[in-house]
């Protein structure tokens, strides 16, 4: 697992998302405060620019929007990360079984013979062949289920990113207005604007494409009730659905060797 995924690294991506959402969501009032000051030093002006203020307003209205969609999506990654730990511990504890399960004291090779030893030794074959099936269960589980919080990661981050640069961006402009009581505003509006149009595009397009992540999430969901139901290594019962190897205790005493070992001439 990436090192990106760990608990404390989603904690600061988390906390530096947070940080990042409420700066941009003071710049609706900022931009507001210097259009206000434009318009007592020139009213002509501040009505020849009060369009492009209300698009930047409108375009960041649109961001917020999508900004709360995200928002209430932020701890699906810690949450995909915490339930594939849950699955890798669940792996190594069924490996531990298996471990055991291949003991030489279990393995009664040139130690046992007839009837009785091809019941036991078809019994623990079946019975290592489920354990390792379901541990290479829990191990598919995991990677599916890191692969989908990478995913989120990788889009909260880039998000994170793009806000920061429109706050940067938007910032500079609107200091270089306020250094001039509002006047330079006739000269940095277009790149103030530029600046959110652009970054806010991005931003909405990576959370609406995210879309495509949550389709994958939902496969990738079948895919694990699939895995879950039908698991590959395991036996079906007469109803078709998968069930735990039976023992082979009703050919203990199977009569066929004659009650010899094999080889064993009687």
């Amino acid at each position: 697992m990436s090192d990106d995924l760990t608990q404390e690294k989603l904690a600061e991506l988390r906390d530096l998302f947070t940080e990042k959402v409420d700066e941009v969501k003071t710049l609706p009032d900022r931009i507001n405060d210097e259009f206000d000051k434009l318009k007592v030093l020139s009213f002509a002006s501040y009505l020849l620019l009060t369009g492009t203020r209300d698009d930047m307003q409108e375009k960041l209205a649109e961001l917020f929007d999508k900004l709360d969609q995200a928002v209430a999506g932020m701890f699906a990654p810690w949450l995909f990360v915490d339930y594939a730990a849950q699955w890798q511990a669940l792996g190594a504890q069924v490996g531990g079984v298996s471990g055991r399960l291949t003991r030489v004291e279990f393995n009664m090779d040139g130690n046992w013979d007839g009837s009785a030893y091809k019941a036991y030794t078809a019994s623990r074959t079946a019975q290592l062949a489920a354990v390792d099936a379901l541990k290479g269960l829990c191990n598919s589980i995991h990677d599916e289920l890191v692969a989908i919080a990478e995913d989120g990661r990788a889009l909260y981050t880039a998000i994170v990113n793009k806000l920061g640069t429109i706050v940067a961006e938007v910032g500079v402009a609107l200091g270089e207005s306020a250094a001039t009581g509002g006047g330079a505003l006739l000269w940095v509006v277009n790149n103030m604007n530029a600046a959110i149009v652009a970054g806010v595009e991005l931003i909405v397009e990576a959370i609406t494409g995210f879309v495509e992540n949550e389709t994958k999430v939902y496969l990738a969901t079948k895919h694990l009730e699939n895995m879950i139901k039908n698991p590959a290594g395991l036996p079906t019962n007469s109803d078709g659905k998968s069930a735990w190897p039976t023992t082979e205790s009703h050919e203990y005493d199977n009569q066929d060797d004659g009650w010899k070992q094999d080889g064993v001439e009687g």
